[in-house]
């Protein structure tokens, strides 16, 4: 019931960490705040305060519609079997535009109700032979009569399904659509910028598994155009993809100067995972 300010809060939370030392837990601020900057997160991660701020789903718009996803997500976090991954409808037999937009609203409820684990358990990988196998069949004509903004969200759904299931986006027509996206446009809402965003830091990946390195250098100078439209977790994988290709080029130079430019948070165990990773190279 505390804001992060409190003075309240202040005084209790400094006589626990008086009391506990090293040894205390984090504690976690959920919180609805557009304007919350990363300068302030750090200072919180510092206390060791770990920030959920609603404000950074994509698709929520406000402080109610915020902490109502909040509270329904619990709900459905006690019996997290209830999830399993599957679609109703397959890429494949897309034959309509009507069927790509029904599909994207499914995936996106799909990855909006994921229990949030760090790995995909095995038993759910067979869920996601959409973007295994029936992605290579896709139609796209159909997918050229949608709006641009759709088309991202429906190239972003898969994206995110792909990154779950560690698959590839190896797919001519999905790679090469990828590509054609404008990588910012004054037209594009908060929203869609972030989701064109994610796309082209999987599109890096692409480059770097492939070893095109003159696509991912020019790729990698065109995104730090746009560094401060990023959020934490899109810094957080451009930094590890940078870090990764120059250890699979051996130029360990280039590696410890990323190395020293990553910022990472105590409280951002990916990062942390990430970066440890590197620093044994």
């Amino acid at each position: 019931g505390f804001s992060g300010d409190d003075p309240n809060f202040k005084s209790w939370y400094g006589w626990l960490r008086d009391v506990m030392g090293q040894q205390i837990a984090p504690v976690y601020l959920i919180t609805y705040n557009p304007d919350l900057h990363d300068a302030k997160k750090k200072l919180f991660a510092g206390q060791k305060i770990d920030v959920l701020n609603l404000a950074d789903l994509p698709e929520i718009k406000g402080i109610q519609e915020g902490f109502e996803f909040l509270f329904q997500y619990l709900s459905q976090k006690e019996d997290s079997t209830l999830w399993n991954g599957r679609l109703k409808y397959s890429l494949y037999n897309v034959q309509s535009k009507d069927d790509i937009l029904g599909l994207t609203k499914e995936m996106a409820h799909v990855r909006r109700t994921y229990p949030g684990w760090f790995f995909l358990p095995a038993k759910y990988y067979r869920s996601f032979i959409d973007v295994t196998k029936d992605i290579v069949g896709f139609d796209k004509s159909k997918f050229n009569e949608i709006e641009l903004v759709d088309q991202i969200q429906f190239l972003y759904e898969i994206c995110w399904r792909q990154s779950v299931s560690n698959t590839p986006i190896g797919v001519d027509w999905y790679v090469e659509t990828i590509m054609a996206i404008p990588l910012s446009s004054e037209d594009y809402l908060d929203e869609t910028q972030q989701m064109v965003i994610e796309l082209k830091l999987a599109l890096l990946r692409h480059y770097r598994k492939h070893g095109q390195q003159e696509e991912f250098d020019k790729l990698v100078f065109d995104l730090e155009s746009i560094l401060s439209l990023f959020k934490e977790p899109q810094i957080r994988l451009f930094y590890y993809e940078r870090c990764l290709c120059a250890a699979s080029c051996l130029d360990y130079g280039k590696l410890g100067l990323l190395i020293n430019q990553w910022d990472v948070a105590l409280t951002d165990y990916t990062g942390v995972l990430w970066k440890s990773c590197m620093l044994a190279e």
